[in-house]
Order: C-alpha cells, then sequence, then structure tokens
C-alpha cells in the first residue's frame, strides 16, 4: 500500500483494511511531506519477506528485506532525491523493515513498523 501511496501521491482507499489507525496516520503525514516537497517514486520496492514470526497469541513479526535500487525517488521535474539517515548518513540499501501485525477485529492488520535506516538486511 505504501508503495502505491509514494507512486500515485493517493493513500489507497483500501488502506484501512490492513492497516491500523496509527500506521493510516504515519502514511498520511508521510504523504502530506511528499506532496508538499513533490517527491515521488518511479517504481515499486523490492521486498522480501522472512517468515513470520509468532509474539504472541493474536500477533506477528514479519520482517522485510526492502530493496530500493529498481525504485528511484525524484522531485517534480527529474531531480534525484538521496535516501538519508537522520545524522546525514546515507541510508543502507536495502534495509530491515521490521512490521507487527494483529489480529483486529477480526482482520489481520499491520499496527507498526520500523524501518532499520541503517540496519541492512542480510537477504
Amino acid at each position: 500500500m505504501r508503495d502505491k501511496a509514494y507512486q500515485t501521491g493517493v493513500i489507497p482507499k483500501t488502506l484501512p483494511k490492513v492497516a491500523d489507525t496509527n500506521i493510516h496516520l504515519a502514511l498520511q503525514e508521510s504523504m502530506r511531506f511528499r506532496l508538499e516537497t513533490k517527491i515521488r517514486a518511479t517504481a515499486h520496492y523490492g521486498h522480501s519477506l522472512r517468515e513470520p514470526k509468532k509474539i504472541g497469541a493474536t500477533s506477528y513479526q514479519i520482517t522485510d528485506c526492502e530493496d530500493w535500487k529498481a525504485a528511484k525517488e525524484i522531485k517534480r521535474g527529474g531531480e534525484p532525491v538521496t535516501q538519508g539517515h537522520p545524522n546525514g548518513e546515507a541510508m543502507a540499501n536495502p534495509i530491515t523493515v521490521t512490521y507487527q501485525v494483529k489480529l483486529i477485529d477480526g482482520r489481520w492488520k499491520v499496527n507498526s513498523a520500523r524501518f532499520g535506516r541503517n540496519k541492512p538486511c542480510n537477504a
């Protein structure tokens, strides 16, 4: 869902079916910034999901090795955007993204996402 939003500039209407309110609000904030700065992705990010790990009766952790090579981020006019760590260092690529999914009202939904900005994955 996030990949599609980053390409089109529109949050899919089906997001509430797969993500809780916190994830939805985080994506809205990210999209607001991307629209203000006129940044968009040119393609989908690569994803290599690992086996889900049970962390509770109704929750799992899923680790994704997210590869940004194909999905260049550009500003209007084609100027490339360099993804960086908040401390100014270049981000690892691919990076580890850890999602937690939880059974909420009978549906599995993403309820947290942590980006390992300087944590490369061993895909």
